[in-house]
């Protein structure tokens, strides 16, 4: 709801800008296709990621969200043609394990499955 809730905030403080310009709204007519499908890709993420993270601890969806990093970096090399494609794969690589190392952690500390928190600091009769 608070991703919504600052969108919509967002568009209503630009809304006035937009409705004085007539540039603006011929600008947005025409490249209404494409705006349009901007949104719906935007909605499916953030639901898909909603959906997700009712199954998977956050730690574990953010991991995966995090992957698309990769690809964008790929996408920008084959597209755009960017420079530096050896320099960002490696940042991209190291974001990565940064992030395979905290899912990591997560699962070396959490409970074992039917298993009981382990108490500390308490003492036996």
């Amino acid at each position: 709801m608070a991703g919504f809730t600052m969108t919509a905030v967002s568009a209503a403080a630009l809304l006035p800008f937009v409705l004085t310009s007539r540039v603006r709204l011929l600008g947005i007519a025409v490249s209404s296709r494409p705006l349009l499908t901007r949104g719906a890709l935007e909605t499916a993420f953030m639901v898909c990621k909603l959906v997700a993270m009712q199954w998977l601890a956050a730690a574990y969806v953010v991991g995966l969200q995090r992957t698309s990093l990769l690809l964008s970096i790929v996408a920008g090399r084959l597209v755009f043609k960017e420079g530096d494609f050896k320099r960002r794969m490696l940042a991209g690589l190291l974001i990565l394990l940064g992030v395979a190392w905290i899912v990591w952690e997560q699962t070396q500390s959490s409970t074992p499955p039917g298993g009981s928190e382990p108490v500390t600091g308490s003492t036996t009769p």
